[in-house]
């Protein structure tokens, strides 16, 4: 079916009735498809940005985790220096608790002796 519709391009030329109105739609929708573009643009640009706020709190929940993993990590290293210290200290007190009792033998023998001696004359 053709008809006697000017084309916008062309006022002298004539077109078929069916491809003048998709034309005429896509003229008078064009600024709301524009819109509609804008709005995906911005849904895009904000899904980004989501997903880039996504993204970095997944690198720091990350970080977290190895920095978690290393200070449990760490605290093991300390507990067994801890215990290995503990263990020094306690063979340290022990050698002293030794040399105490054999400094106080030593004393008691060297005050027999002198007592010893105490009861000899000297000329």
């Amino acid at each position: 079916m053709l008809g006697i519709i000017p084309n916008t391009f062309s006022s002298t030329k004539f077109i078929e009735r069916g491809r003048d109105r998709q034309e005429f739609l896509e003229l008078s929708l064009s600024p709301f498809l524009g819109l509609a573009e804008a709005v995906r643009d911005r849904t895009k640009d904000a899904m980004v940005v989501e997903l880039v706020k996504f993204e970095e709190l997944e690198n720091k929940i990350k970080n977290l985790i190895k920095e978690h993993a290393l200070l449990k990590k760490r605290n093991s290293e300390l507990e067994e220096l801890l215990k290995s210290k503990g263990l020094e200290l306690e063979g340290a007190n022990n050698k002293i608790r030794g040399l105490n009792e054999e400094r106080n033998s030593v004393r008691t023998k060297v005050d027999s002796l002198l007592d010893l001696l105490q009861d000899i004359k000297v000329r």
